[in-house]
């Protein structure tokens, strides 16, 4: 069950990043990568070459199920 909850948390963190075309997600769902799940690459331009490559991030995701989405919700989701 966790595995699960962990994967929908990484599916949400990709999709949260797909409109932003600078960035670039590299997520490992179930990574064996200690205190990491991946990073986010961040591109000055478009064109994703190493170039134009401006900074890497580490990024750890993390889930949890809730029955019902808090009052702050929107500010987390824009």
């Amino acid at each position: 069950m966790i595995l699960k909850i962990e994967a929908k948390a990484v599916n949400f963190m990709e999709e949260s990043f797909e409109a932003c075309e600078k960035i670039q997600t590299v997520f490992e769902g179930a990574s064996s990568i200690p205190l990491t799940d991946g990073e986010l690459l961040v591109y000055n331009q478009t064109n994703y070459s190493n170039e134009n490559l401006s900074a890497r991030i580490r990024v750890q995701i993390k889930g949890q199920e809730v029955k019902k989405f808090g009052e702050n919700i929107l500010t987390l989701l824009g």
